[in-house]
């Protein structure tokens, strides 16, 4: 079979889930970007809820994102983009209008993740959980709503607005 780069727009079904590919809509070259915009960024979707995936996307590529899909990122959960780090754009975050944000991210030397962006994240009506501080995160879609397991916690209904 052929290897072949999803485009925006392209739909990947795996058993009930469905994969949403909303970026990137072209390849960062050179110094015009950073290659972490190069990230595949989608949306996944199930019967219960969805999940939005920006990968380690910057603001160019979530720029276009953005700009491309009209506002409609609406997911309850986020994974956020590059481990935390200061590199993308409010808006983008505020679109998604998640309840539930998960950092992924370990030792560092970049800082990740900014306390600025957790706060911006928190202000913004999300519940944050880090990996490095929870170890794995586990989202469940269940009948009554979000549940959030941790290592560290037991399953936690979240409310969702």
């Amino acid at each position: 079979m052929p290897f072949r780069h999803p485009r925006p727009g392209d739909v990947v079904r795996a058993g009930d889930i469905t994969l949403q590919i909303l970026g990137p809509e072209r390849c960062y070259h050179g110094t015009d970007s950073d290659p972490n915009n190069d990230s595949l960024v989608f949306r996944a979707l199930d019967d219960g809820g969805s999940v939005l995936f920006p990968g380690d996307a910057e603001q160019d590529s979530q720029g276009d994102v953005l700009h491309d899909e009209g506002g409609s990122l609406r997911a309850e959960v986020l994974k956020v983009a590059h481990h935390g780090g200061d590199t993308s754009l409010p808006e983008f975050v505020a679109t998604v209008r998640a309840v539930v944000a998960v950092v992924s991210v370990g030792p560092n030397r970049y800082g990740h993740p900014v306390p600025s962006v957790l706060a911006a994240l928190a202000r913004d009506g999300m519940q944050v959980y880090r990996t490095d501080r929870s170890g794995d995160v586990t989202v469940a879609f269940t009948p009554q709503g979000l549940e959030v397991a941790t290592v560290t916690s037991k399953a936690i209904s979240v409310p969702e607005p």
